[in-house]
C-alpha cells in the first residue's frame, strides 16, 4: 500500500502541482456501515451514499471500506482521491469551503480513471451535473 501511495503522490505532484510529501497517511479499513457513519459526521468528506473511502485530517488517516482490495482502477482511484486530500492538508492549502477542496480530488480521480479507459460516471455514477453540485460552495 505504501508503494502505491508513493507512486500516487509523485503522479499527483507532476500532473496537478500538489506539493509532494514523504509523510504517508495512515490507512485503516472499516466495515461499510461504520465508514458511512464517519463520513456523514465529517463535513469534509465527499457526499454520497456508498462510502468507499474518506480522509481524516485530524489523524492523517485514510479509511477504506473493509472490502476494498485495490484490484480495480475504480478502487485505486478512490484511494487516490483521498491521497489528494492528504496532500492538500499537508501543504496547508486553503479553500473557501469543504466542497471546493473536492474539485481537485475529483479531477485527479477522473484523470487516473481515464488512464484505464474508465471514468467517474461509469464507475461511480458521478456525472458532470453531480460533480458541479458536489464541488460548489453553498453560501
Amino acid at each position: 500500500m505504501s508503494s502505491l501511495m508513493k507512486v500516487m503522490i509523485v503522479w499527483l505532484s507532476v500532473n496537478f502541482g500538489l506539493p509532494a510529501t514523504d509523510v504517508l497517511p495512515g490507512v485503516h479499513r472499516l466495515p461499510a456501515a461504520q465508514l458511512a457513519v464517519m463520513q456523514y459526521r465529517n463535513m469534509n468528506a465527499a457526499s454520497g451514499t456508498d462510502a468507499i473511502a474518506m480522509y481524516d485530517r485530524r489523524t492523517k488517516t485514510i479509511y477504506l471500506r473493509s472490502d476494498w482490495s485495490g484490484k480495480s482502477p475504480a478502487e485505486t482511484s478512490a484511494l487516490l482521491h483521498e491521497v489528494v486530500h492528504h496532500l492538500q492538508h499537508m501543504a496547508s492549502l486553503r479553500y473557501r469551503c469543504p466542497a471546493e477542496r473536492e474539485a481537485l480530488a475529483y479531477r485527479a480521480q477522473q484523470k487516473w480513471l481515464e488512464m484505464f479507459g474508465e471514468n467517474l460516471k461509469d464507475d461511480f455514477g458521478i456525472d458532470a451535473f453531480t460533480l458541479k453540485i458536489t464541488t460548489a460552495c453553498r453560501l
